[in-house]
C-alpha cells in the first residue's frame, strides 16, 4: 500500500506542477504498471503534458525538449496510469 500511495503523491506532484507551467514533464526511471495485462515495465520514461500522458517509453528518446527541472528521477518508484479515472466514492 506505501508504494501505491508514494506513487501517487509523487505522480500528483509533478502533473501539478506540469499543469502550472504547462511545460512537458518526464519522469524516468520509473516502473509502468500495464492496467490491461498487469505486467510492469521497468526504467521506462513517462513524457507528461498538461493532462495527457503523451508517451511511456525510453528515457533517451523522450528528453529532447524537456528541460532538466522538468525532468523527475523516479527510481524505486511505481505508476498506474489511469488509476484516478477508475477510483470513484458515492
Amino acid at each position: 500500500m506505501t508504494i501505491y500511495m508514494a506513487a501517487l503523491l509523487l505522480l500528483r506532484e509533478g502533473i501539478v506542477k506540469a499543469q502550472a507551467s504547462r511545460n512537458p514533464m518526464l519522469f524516468h526511471r520509473v516502473s509502468v504498471v500495464n492496467v490491461v495485462d498487469g505486467s510492469i515495465r521497468k526504467n521506462a520514461a513517462v513524457l507528461v503534458e498538461g493532462n495527457t500522458i503523451k508517451a511511456v517509453g525510453e528515457y533517451d528518446k523522450l528528453k529532447t525538449g524537456v528541460t532538466k527541472t522538468n525532468q523527475v528521477d523516479c527510481q524505486g518508484k511505481y505508476m498506474i496510469p489511469g488509476l484516478w479515472d477508475t477510483h470513484v466514492h458515492l
